[in-house]
């Protein structure tokens, strides 16, 4: 009997969790690292809300009908470049009025888009050789048989031996019709040199 009494007693001292009392969920500021878009930012509205006053699409991702029905259920303005066009704006009460509509009065212009292929590149060697002498050789190799069919250059895998699939191929032969002749390291396929971009 004393024995059961002494386990018992000596039961609890082991293995108590003591739980944290404090553990309460911070307030974390929205941490935006573009300045244009920091200046325009308000804390006080939602980042959907805030993302259309800045001319964004909110959910970029959904399809048109969805997001308008979000932007309707929410009670934000649904504008053209939120929202698809043909959406009515009944039912929207304040948000549908002509200051709703006008919502994106002041879009911010987050990065400059170029209008040629000219991308600026990080190093120098890819700033005077885009596409690498290999590269070159490789898309020769597979332009003078197969042209433009990207489908067929991708399934043919003795010369497209790096297997690289489609579209990779397409944007790698894009880049190759773009160079100028001091660019070339090869001598350009004849079934695609009248796609070549004279200067």
């Amino acid at each position: 009997m004393a024995k059961a009494r002494t386990k018992k007693r000596r039961a609890g001292r082991i293995g108590k969790v003591k739980l944290k009392t404090h553990a309460y969920a911070k307030f974390k500021p929205t941490n935006i690292s573009d300045a244009k878009v920091r200046a325009k930012w308000d804390p006080r509205k939602s980042p959907a809300a805030n993302m259309a006053s800045m001319g964004l699409r909110p959910r970029p991702n959904e399809d048109g009908g969805s997001t308008a029905a979000g932007v309707r259920r929410r009670g934000l303005p649904v504008d053209p470049l939120v929202a698809p066009s043909g959406v009515g704006l009944g039912g929207l009460g304040k948000a549908g009025s002509a200051e709703g509509k006008g919502a994106v009065s002041n879009p911010v212009e987050l990065f400059d888009v170029p209008e040629s292929d000219v991308i600026p590149a990080k190093t120098k060697a890819l700033r005077m050789l885009p596409v690498s002498v290999e590269d070159q050789e490789y898309l020769a190799k597979c332009m003078g048989k197969h042209g433009t069919d990207y489908g067929k250059m991708f399934r043919d895998t003795k010369v497209n031996n790096m297997q690289h699939t489609e579209g990779k191929l397409k944007k790698m032969c894009a880049r190759f019709l773009l160079l100028t002749p001091d660019q070339l390291r090869v001598e350009v396929p004849e079934k695609v040199q009248h796609l070549m971009v004279r200067p």
